[in-house]
Parts: structure tokens; sequence; C-alpha cells
């Protein structure tokens, strides 16, 4: 949600319709892009509310307390489905990986491990995801000068996978 003042806030709202919108955090900068840990009980955002854009950790759904996990810098973000790993672009394009290792209540987070640089967007938008297997990356790169003159639409594509 922007306020009037311009910057973003984290809300969040029961589908059901039983509750009202709740704010999760009023930051004095912007929060946006946040994402649940795979066992539901993490929400890893990104926040200005140190003068740089930052990836943050809080337990779900307490909001508190709050842990920065980018070092450097911290954008677009995306949970290993394993639950155990955070990885995040750097402002400069790099991809970094973090070890989340649960501890009760709390989350152990390990030290930022660079993995590579990418040159495609950086603040525009999700551009990347992770493979279900941790493996592998998908990224989209759209630094090219110009666009091609064709689209292939696939339709039924789901018919199309093989399932063993």
């Amino acid at each position: 949600r922007v306020t009037l003042e311009g910057e973003l806030d984290l809300w969040f709202a029961d589908l059901t319709g039983k509750d009202l919108p709740r704010m999760l955090r009023d930051g004095p900068g912007n929060e946006s892009a946040c994402s649940l840990s795979p066992d539901g009980k993490w929400l890893a955002y990104y926040s200005t509310e140190s003068g740089t854009g930052q990836v943050y950790l809080a337990p779900w759904p307490a909001m508190e307390p709050v842990t920065q996990v980018s070092t450097d810098s911290g954008t677009w973000h995306v949970w290993n489905r394993n639950g155990r790993e955070l990885i995040y672009q750097e402002n400069s394009g790099r991809y970094v990986a973090v070890s989340m290792t649960p501890d009760g209540e709390d989350m152990e987070i390990g030290v930022p491990t660079p993995l590579f640089d990418f040159t495609g967007p950086v603040s525009d938008g999700p551009w990347m995801d992770l493979a279900g297997d941790g493996e592998r990356f998908l990224a989209v790169n759209s630094v090219a000068t110009e666009p091609p003159g064709f689209c292939d639409v696939v339709v039924n594509w789901t018919a199309q996978i093989h399932q063993p």
C-alpha cells in the first residue's frame, strides 16, 4: 500500500473477509516484495529503512524481531523450496545465497555467499526464480536493444509434461 507520503508499507489482508486488513510494517522507508518461507513461519521482504535497499527477515505473523539478511544491498529474493536458503539480488546484479537454519522459534542466518553476476535488470521487478531442486535459475534478460520480431504461444502446454 502506498501512503499519503508516497511510501510503500506492508499490509496483510485475510482473504476470508473475517478480519480487516492490518499493517505489518510501517518503517521509515519503503517496504515491499515480501515472500513467505515454504513452512509459512518467516517473511522475507525488501525495505529501504537503512537508507539502502536491503532484504529483511521477520517471524510470521508476529513480525518482530526483524533481522537484516543482506549485507551490501538486496532487492528481489526467492526462497529455496527446502526453506533453508534465501537467494537475493544485490543492486550490482550479483546473486547471493544465505543459509537459513531454523532453531526453535528463531532463525539462524548464515553468511551471504556470492553465486554469480547477472547483467539483467536489478530493480524493475522479480525477474528470476529458482527451480524446485534449488540447483538452477530462470532469469529474464531484458537488456536486449531490439525486441524480437515474433512471439511463440504454446497452448495446452501442461499436457506436454510427462510425469514419472
